[in-house]
């Protein structure tokens, strides 16, 4: 096999593994979530978790570290369809005050039409272990995009208090409405979001 060959099967052989990678992820992702609508996460493990996706321990392991770095890369998963909405709405030409209220639409919107069973799996976090990774999580969002945009939303504090600030609130507000069974639609909860939070002094124009 000559020097070009074998770089041409080194290629297509690291293409074949992660595409590999990619599905047992995909798949061990997928098993969490079907899990997590019946059971509380501290009582699965991760031979459960394996055995749902159809793969072994050892490539569970081959690819996260636990069973909560696995949880962290399903809401990652979800997050990233998010923030590419989020991203069209702050690159937009509208102003700072409607970018604001199409943000806290969309991602209201999304809570309600995500397939990760969020009331189901909050009903059954009696450890709130999924509570504190979904505050982790917003947490890191806010940070990236108080990064990107928080000049430009005009959100003059620094982005660890802002992240905090709105991991708590919403966390909290998902928390409590995930588990009223008549709880208020996607359009009041949008409301009454931006009547608690709307920046005052966000202008109408750019």
């Amino acid at each position: 096999m000559t020097s070009k060959e074998k770089v041409i099967h080194n290629r297509k052989s690291t293409k074949k593994e992660d595409a590999r990678v990619t599905r047992s992820k995909r798949d061990l992702a997928l098993a969490l979530q079907d899990l997590l609508r019946t059971k509380n996460f501290d009582d699965i493990t991760i031979k459960e978790i394996s055995q749902t996706a159809m793969v072994s321990k050892l490539t569970f392991y081959n690819n996260f570290l636990d069973k909560s770095d696995l949880l962290m890369f399903l809401f990652h998963k979800y997050s990233e369809e998010v923030y590419e909405t989020l991203k069209k709405i702050l690159d937009s030409n509208c102003s700072l005050k409607e970018k604001y209220e199409k943000c806290v639409k969309a991602v209201i919107e999304y809570m309600h039409t995500i397939p990760f069973p969020i009331n189901k799996v909050i009903k059954n976090d009696t450890s709130k272990v999924i509570y504190w990774n979904l505050t982790k999580f917003i947490e890191e969002a806010c940070v990236k995009v108080a990064h990107l945009y928080g000049n430009l939303l005009g959100l003059n504090v620094p982005a660890n208090i802002l992240s905090y600030y709105y991991a708590g609130s919403f966390t909290n507000l998902i928390y409590h409405l995930a588990q009223e069974e008549n709880r208020p639609d996607e359009e009041t909860i949008t409301k009454y979001i931006l009547i608690l939070t709307n920046p005052k002094d966000l202008p109408e124009n750019n």
